[in-house]
């Protein structure tokens, strides 16, 4: 995911003419098209260093920039408190244990205070008035995802952050609790991820070999709105030959990579209201389980630590958070269905 402020660089090499927006929408997996025509009502859009109009033709060997701007940017912030759990702070830095049901970011809808928000009134005026008056996003966890975050207090540290993000130089590992029985002890899986066509919330995903007998051409081939994805899952327990712990560690940083990868799998993560919406848990749950693994009101998914190296002094740091009351609550009920065969394989490895 850009974040605000970033300049993203794109050549038309087309033959045929099209149409700045059309074109954008379908080469930025991280933008609608009603996204694009916002960026471009704002002078965001430029082609060949000129704001343009979306109705705009694009021609072979045009140079298109897009100034990303985060819809927080065109809401109005309002620092607000927000009861934070600080893992670490600097001068440079702010890193966080974002809780459940908190945005990061406004959006659209009901508004309620976000981290950013949260942050700000945090760091005072001064701060916000040095990052345009909202804390510098590097990534982002869903509202209901759990776990370490890590914001920057000044224009410089944000970027040097977001290069490491992008470099992949970043360590994340997080946990989740899989509505399904994950057979082998290690998976490294690798799709494309794409926005889903008929659900714009949803992504989509495709293996290579699935985008070419799809396609009837190479992956290489694809247009860039497929982005590459890869996974690590590490089967950590499993409970009543269905639920599944597992450590999942990422090699890159996809919107919504672990809860699609977890779906491809056949192993959703649990609770997930947009992946994972129907299930039926086998009878020799006790009832009182079966209802509070039914009626979760999020997914089980929180990033358990993250390591990067501090942009201004150069020391490799990393920070874990420590698991969510609900899904710790969860697992202390479940441990009774821990599986006894894989325990052993636990035990004997």
């Amino acid at each position: 995911m850009p974040f605000s402020g970033q300049h993203i660089s794109l050549n038309f090499e087309d033959a045929a003419p099209v149409r700045v927006d059309i074109w954008l929408a379908l080469h930025l997996p991280d933008a609608s098209r009603a996204k694009i025509q916002r960026l471009v009502e704002r002078g965001k859009i430029l082609v060949n260093g000129i704001a343009v109009k979306r109705s705009h033709l694009l021609r072979t060997g045009d140079s298109v920039e897009v100034v990303w701007e985060d819809e927080a940017d065109s809401l109005v912030l309002k620092p607000s408190p927000l009861d934070l759990s600080i893992l670490f702070e600097d001068e440079d830095l702010i890193v966080v244990d974002k809780p459940a049901g908190v945005s990061v970011h406004p959006g659209a809808g009901k508004r309620q205070t976000t981290l950013v928000e949260g942050i700000l009134h945090k760091l005072g005026k001064e701060a916000s008035k040095d990052l345009g008056f909202r804390p510098g996003l590097v990534h982002r966890l869903d509202k209901d995802t759990t776990g370490v975050m890590v914001y920057a207090k000044n224009e410089s540290t944000q970027l040097k952050l977001a290069k490491q993000f992008a470099s992949r130089q970043i360590k994340r590992e997080y946990l989740a609790l899989l509505d399904g029985y994950l057979k082998a002890a290690r998976i490294i899986y690798e799709s494309y991820l794409f926005r889903d066509p008929l659900h714009r919330q949803r992504f989509a995903s495709l293996t290579a070999e699935a985008y070419e007998a799809k396609f009837g051409r190479p992956i290489e081939k694809a247009p860039s709105k497929f982005r590459r994805a890869v996974s690590t899952f590490t089967k950590k327990k499993t409970y009543g030959n269905r639920l599944t712990l597992a450590s999942i560690s990422l090699q890159t940083g996809r919107t919504h990579q672990i809860r699609v990868h977890s779906q491809d799998l056949k192993c959703p993560v649990l609770g997930d209201q947009l992946y994972n919406r129907y299930h039926e848990f086998p009878l020799h749950f006790a009832p009182e389980l079966r209802k509070q693994v039914s009626n979760l009101p999020r997914q089980m998914l929180h990033a358990k630590s993250l390591g990067f190296r501090h942009p201004r002094t150069l020391e490799d740091m990393e920070f874990k958070a420590p698991l969510p009351k609900d899904l710790g609550e969860l697992l202390n009920s479940l441990e009774p269905y821990r599986d006894v065969l894989w325990k052993a394989e636990e035990e004997s490895s």
